[in-house]
């Protein structure tokens, strides 16, 4: 054990361990009963560095269910700083989280319909009735009750290649496909990516993905292996009543693969009921958009938007799923609320510019009104030089 951890003797912390200790270094924990179980432990690989009592786990640490296990190893997950996830089950446990957010993309698509085929290893329903049993892998369905979706296994249904579909969730989407918010797997996905520019730029109705246990993994086989011999020197100084033998060895560990499919609602069904506002008045209606609009705002104060600008803002549109469509209404709205507000703000200079010279108090004003209109020092220079 490198270091130690308490809190003072007002009971704080004096620091955050997510955040003051290196990822490699915190990377594994183990969580013990008490600091006798582990006395004179010394992990020269420093595999295990960190090993906390159950009552003084740092407090800005998270766990799937709550309070964690004692004597039990656990490791960061990847994509999210704060939690820590069972070693043991640490591969399936991404493999369900990477299935959750997938579906959440696919729904926020505009999916009516997306089916679970285990190809390999434990089915929908074993990992199923595993979240039943405080397991933290939880199950496909998620967030089960949200409008227009109804999730259902079907006993009868096979897919294209004769295997029979374990589970499959049906939707009626109302608004226009975007992406969801609080995505943590979605940057490194390629196929995801390619299916948001799908949609919104070809209209794709169809996807289809593999999705393994083997794809992505919280360590590096090497250090696993070099986990696991830590582990097990760890396991031999406890002295509390714990069997190591039942615990799940997690080289042994069988590979689990489903195939993922998902039909979508046609573009063209949206146009009439997407609440698309039109005019100057017309305002981003997301995060995204209003992310997209602001890109636009900067572009277009400095002048008139380049080739390489629009090649930036069409990236940006793909990112943020985005259609042509809603992209264009966008920029048609921005671009006619800064004429309008150009329009205000010349007017008023035109008006004091009349006497021959613009006062210190008028100048103060124009300064005011192009602060309002967000207008920048170089394009109040363009404007005036303009009259």
């Amino acid at each position: 054990m490198r270091d130690s951890w308490m809190p003072d003797n007002n009971g704080t912390y004096k620091f955050q361990f997510t955040k003051d200790k290196d990822n490699e270094s915190r990377k594994v924990i183990f969580i013990a009963k008490s600091i006798q179980d582990v006395a004179g432990y010394w992990d020269n690989t420093h595999s295990i560095d960190y090993i906390f009592t159950y009552d003084c786990i740092p407090p800005d640490i998270k766990f799937p269910l709550g309070r964690p296990q004692t004597n039990t190893l656990y490791v960061a997950h990847p994509k999210k700083t704060n939690e820590y996830i069972p070693y043991d089950d640490s591969d399936e446990y991404l493999f369900m989280d990477r299935v959750r957010e997938l579906k959440r993309i696919l729904l926020s698509l505009g999916a009516t319909e997306i089916t679970f085929t285990s190809i390999k290893g434990k089915s929908t329903e074993e990992f199923s009735r595993e979240s039943q049993s405080a397991s933290v892998k939880g199950s496909i369905v998620g967030h089960k009750g949200s409008a227009g979706m109804s999730s259902e296994v079907q006993q009868e249904r096979f897919n294209s290649k004769g295997l029979k579909v374990d589970f499959i969730v049906r939707n009626d989407p109302n608004q226009f496909p975007s992406l969801p918010d609080n995505l943590h797997w979605y940057d490194d996905e390629d196929e995801w990516k390619g299916i948001v520019e799908g949609r919104l730029k070809y209209n794709q109705k169809y996807f289809e993905q593999s999705i393994s246990t083997k794809q992505v993994s919280a360590v590096s086989e090497l250090s696993h292996q070099q986990i696991n011999a830590a582990y097990k020197n760890l396991v031999f100084k406890i002295k509390a009543d714990y069997n190591h033998e039942e615990k799940s060895h997690k080289n042994t560990v069988k590979e689990t693969m489903w195939r993922i499919t998902a039909e979508f609602k046609p573009l063209s069904e949206y146009h009439n009921s997407q609440n698309a506002e039109t005019g100057n008045a017309a305002i981003a209606g997301s995060s995204a958009e209003q992310e997209y609009l602001e890109a636009v705002k900067q572009l277009v104060e400095d002048g008139e938007i380049s080739d390489p600008e629009r090649h930036y803002l069409e990236a940006k549109r793909i990112k943020l799923c985005i259609s042509e469509q809603r992209a264009s209404e966008l920029q048609a709205s921005l671009t006619t609320q800064l004429i309008e507000n150009e329009q205000n703000y010349l007017k008023m200079y035109r008006k004091y510019a009349e006497a021959g010279k613009i006062t210190d108090k008028q100048r103060n004003i124009l300064k005011d009104i192009a602060e309002t209109y967000g207008f920048s020092e170089e394009r109040v220079k363009q404007l005036e030089a303009k009259q």
